[in-house]
């Protein structure tokens, strides 16, 4: 098996690890319809700053999250809602209903893992990789996934099964700054102990994340998973590949499937991320 001693892998949680896009997306849109309301009936009783509804131009569905939503920060995405129905939220709106769609996820149910994670881990760990998480989660959330081995898939695959491979976890709670600025993903590199970005690698399913991990100056893994099993029927399947094509142009390689991370393809990966470095310095 190929050695990869002193590499990194840093992962994605939602849309990667798991299929939990989906989720986050019908929690959006609630939320989207629970701000429409409160604007509607109830801010102007609370609240007197001469702020009005106006119908937003857009409508929150699949192709308007993937488009312009996915793996945005939560926070950014309820400023954005109030701003589309014509009002500037304060910072007790803004964190009343970004906890709002955080229990929207809670109430809506189970996400299932992605078949072949736990191989995916096992050989990575196998050929000397180190592997952490890097998530928009809040680390409660994220150690109860990732450490108490809760059911996610009807078929009884759990996120204990994982856990022996991981060297840790990074999550909103433990930054700053969020996706696309590459704090997140320099804080999982640094966790790993590897200090040059060259020699790390993650995997994202959102363009907010491949912008944060390159930001890093580390190369990138695109997983559109979202697009290939959310957005079908939606869109043509024309739209939902240039969809693909645009949003992860930049990735260093796109998958279809989480099984096709495997040792070999780091090191493809690696060897000619370096070699562009290299002539970018010669030039």
């Amino acid at each position: 098996m190929t050695s990869l001693n002193g590499y990194g892998i840093l992962f994605d949680m939602d849309g990667v690890i798991h299929d939990s896009e989906a989720i986050h997306f019908k929690a959006h849109a609630k939320n989207f319809e629970q701000i429409k309301s409160y604007i509607q009936n109830q801010r102007h009783k609370e609240i007197s700053d001469g702020q009005t509804y106006k119908e937003p131009e857009f409508s929150f569905d699949e192709a308007y999250y993937a488009k312009y939503r996915l793996g945005t920060p939560t926070s950014k995405t309820v400023v954005d809602m109030f701003r589309g129905c014509g009002v500037e939220p304060n910072e007790r709106e803004i964190e009343i209903f970004s906890n709002n769609k955080e229990n929207n996820c809670i109430k809506i149910g189970e996400a299932e893992k992605f078949e072949g994670v736990k191989t995916v881990f096992q050989n990575l760990y196998e050929a000397g990789v180190k592997i952490a998480i890097v998530t928009s989660n809040t680390k409660p959330v994220t150690k109860k996934y990732l450490s108490k081995g809760i059911v996610f898939s009807k078929k009884g695959g759990k996120f204990s099964e994982i856990t022996k491979y991981i060297d840790g976890y990074i999550t909103k709670d433990d930054i700053k700054n969020g996706k696309p600025d590459p704090e997140p993903y320099n804080k999982g590199r640094a966790l790993l102990g590897i200090e040059d970005p060259k020699k790390c690698i993650g995997v994202e399913d959102s363009p907010a994340g491949i912008e944060s991990i390159q930001n890093g100056n580390m190369p990138a893994i695109g997983f559109p998973s979202f697009f290939a099993k959310h957005l079908v029927g939606k869109v043509t399947d024309i739209e939902i590949k240039k969809l693909e094509k645009e949003k992860f142009a930049y990735a260093d390689a796109i998958i279809e499937d989480i099984q096709q991370i495997t040792p070999e393809l780091l090191t493809k990966i690696f060897s000619n991320y370096n070699k562009e470095l290299d002539k970018e310095v010669a030039n």
